[in-house]
């Protein structure tokens, strides 16, 4: 097999680990210079929301339908 070809594959599947890595230790570096809120804040900013639950089909039509 090429190496070039490994390198590539090798660099796509720890290239996530990578960055959870980093990110990780901006989080710690913000926490421990006391701007725990901006982390929270970073972290929720950039999640992503939960999916509403669909009502149940009697709230939806009523209970007469």
């Amino acid at each position: 097999m090429n190496d070039k070809l490994i390198t590539l594959v090798l660099a796509i599947a720890y290239a996530p680990l990578l960055v959870m890595g980093l990110l990780w230790i901006a989080a710690v570096a913000l926490r421990l210079a006391g701007q725990p809120a901006f982390a929270r804040w970073l972290a929720l900013r950039t999640s992503v929301p939960q999916p509403e639950q669909n009502p149940p089909p009697q709230a939806k039509y009523g209970r007469d339908s």
